[in-house]
């Protein structure tokens, strides 16, 4: 049997966290579940789920991080690029 990847328990994270803080279930989340339209985040929202993000990952997100984030595909992957910029550090 083979074991979760590292990428797959963020993700799993990541959907824990946004079913906690969203508008939505975590098994309505899908890589493409759109932050606003579909889990139906508003702007209060988005900053919980951005500390929430840091404060489990213990990761710093700039708002430059966040800018263009609508997916929650975009959530791992910015929480990945987020990861490696602390580890280099």
């Amino acid at each position: 049997m083979n074991s979760p990847t590292p990428s797959h328990d963020r993700r799993e994270q990541i959907a824990d966290l946004l079913a906690r803080v969203g508008h939505i279930s975590k098994g309505q989340i899908e890589d493409a579940t759109r932050l606003t339209a579909d889990a139906g985040l508003d702007s209060v929202d988005l900053i919980e789920l951005t500390n929430a993000l840091e404060t489990t990952f213990a990761i710093e997100l700039t708002e430059a991080d966040t800018a263009d984030i609508t997916t929650v595909h975009d959530v791992v992957t910015m929480v990945a690029t987020a990861m490696e910029r602390s580890r280099a550090r």
